[in-house]
């Protein structure tokens, strides 16, 4: 295991977006290059992105895959351990890359260095809000989520939103 001074941080995002965000990287941009993380979609010619979202939400308990657990179960139950084990907690949201600011003038180097050079952190921190492409599944929520599909995917990650 690591040292017991070993700063401990997490970087936590919300839900829902988080769900979204793993079903369009694992099984749309990469275009089924990893259908092991889609498998349930295996098959079927959908075309139409909220039929193709709600189709997997709607078998995704045939075959759980780590990218869409909810977070409060990784790390050992991080909603058990959140707000006594970690020294940082951020949020990946609108604010991400201050929040990633915030980060490394906590800890200071070598951390900040690691961060600013795998972010480009020099480049993107000029304003409060990102301009980036790492969060940009905010936007999308609406082009994918209908009631059916938020209210299924809230049951699955609904801890989340009460650890």
């Amino acid at each position: 295991g690591l040292p017991a001074d070993t700063p401990r941080f997490v970087m936590l995002r919300d839900p829902l977006e988080r769900f979204l965000s793993a079903f369009l990287d694992k099984c749309i941009v990469r275009n089924g290059e990893n259908m092991n993380h889609c498998e349930s979609l295996r098959g079927f010619n959908i075309t139409n992105k909220r039929k193709l979202f709600a189709t997997f939400v709607d078998l995704l308990p045939l075959k759980w895959n780590m990218h869409f657990f909810p977070q409060a179960l990784y790390c050992d139950g991080l909603y058990r351990h959140i707000n006594k084990d970690y020294d940082f907690v951020g949020i990946m949201g609108p604010r991400f890359y201050y929040e990633l600011e915030r980060l490394s003038q906590r800890f200071g180097e070598p951390l900040a260095s690691v961060v600013s050079d795998v972010f480009n952190l020099k480049k993107k921190t000029k304003t409060k809000y990102n301009f980036g492409i790492e969060t940009p599944t905010a936007s999308r929520v609406k082009a994918y989520y209908t009631a059916e599909t938020l209210s299924r995917v809230l049951q699955y990650v609904s801890i989340d939103y009460i650890a």
